[in-house]
């Protein structure tokens, strides 16, 4: 602005020496020195007036260039924070979207990692427990085996006892026929007891007059019945047992075969988690490649927006510089 008024100064100077066609004639009355002196005076503030003028107006000219620059940089800031933050605000949503599924997958693989744990842990305690009862099982199946096959010959022994106290029943009884037969003595029929008289083999005694003989026969018949009825006795309940044993042997066999069903099932469920396993780590795995894909193309866009931006405000700066330039040389 200085060097405006100096030029607007410089020029009322040269103004001043005009020719004397254009400087009215003192009148004859003053002096001509006087005259000019005054007109000089008149015009060169004339001209300081008009100088003053296109100074005010050249300052607000550069004030309303200096207003222009500074909204032009500030609907610049503006545009630009317009511009990024909702692509930033876009792209940081999208990232930590991104982070959240890529936790969710590291959630859903921890759990059925867990999963696998307790189902192995399942299995191994099963496998266990269906071990440790199958070995208890088989040793009492075998104690059970022993004892059936003692109970066995035990029975066997017993009826071939039976047999044996049988025959030798039946050899008594002809030797105590015979011995009356030949040896006996004729005896009243008094001393026989009443009960004796069912015997068949008694009977013959009684008629024949043998009491003594019949009542030692009836009594030797009757302790060898006792005996008899006790063997088959044991014998039937040493064969109940080993039946009740057969019946416990058919149920541990078929529980042992609901077990290994069992074992089967919990195979087969741990397959599933397996294999539901792997789909996870699959499903975690291309979770994981879609988030790289999305952040490098967020960072693209980015790069893309910052380059446009950049090279929007470049334009706008060499705008704004040349209707500055424009507006001194105005000025």
């Amino acid at each position: 602005m200085s060097r405006s008024m100096s030029l607007l100064l410089l020029a009322v100077i040269a103004g001043c020496g005009r020719s004397d066609g254009d400087v009215a004639l003192a009148p004859p009355d003053i002096g001509a020195a006087d005259f000019g002196a005054q007109v000089a005076k008149m015009q060169a503030g004339e001209e300081l007036q008009r100088a003053r003028q296109e100074a005010a107006e050249a300052q607000k000219a550069q004030m309303a260039a200096d207003a222009a620059m500074a909204k032009a940089k500030r609907e610049t800031a503006e545009a630009k924070r317009l511009t990024q933050d909702p692509m930033k605000a876009a792209a940081n949503q999208e990232v930590a979207q991104a982070k959240k599924t890529i936790a969710e997958a590291h959630v859903e693989e921890a759990q059925a990692k867990q999963a696998v744990a307790r189902a192995r842990a399942e299995e191994a305690a099963a496998k266990a427990e269906v071990k440790a009862e199958a070995s208890r099982e088989i040793a009492k199946t075998k104690t059970d085996e022993k004892t059936a096959q003692a109970g066995e010959r035990e029975a066997k022994g017993a009826a071939d006892a039976v047999g044996a106290l049988t025959l030798a029943m039946l050899g008594a009884s002809a030797l105590l026929l015979t011995g009356v037969h030949f040896y006996g003595r004729p005896h009243g029929i008094a001393a026989v007891p009443k009960g004796a008289l069912s015997e068949p083999l008694v009977k013959d005694d009684v008629e024949q007059g043998n009491g003594g003989e019949a009542a030692a026969k009836d009594d030797a018949l009757k302790h060898l019945q006792e005996q008899v009825q006790e063997q088959l006795a044991r014998a039937e309940a040493q064969a109940a047992a080993a039946h009740e044993k057969a019946y416990e042997k058919e149920d541990l066999i078929r529980e042992l075969d609901a077990r290994r069903e069992s074992e089967a099932a919990a195979n087969s469920q741990l397959a599933t988690l397996k294999s539901a396993l792997q789909s996870t780590k699959a499903d975690t795995a291309a979770k994981d490649d879609a988030l790289k894909h999305l952040q490098e193309q967020v960072q693209e866009q980015l790069a893309r927006a910052a380059n446009s931006q950049l090279a929007t405000l470049k334009a706008e700066l060499q705008q704004a510089k040349a209707e500055a330039a424009a507006a001194q040389e105005k000025v």
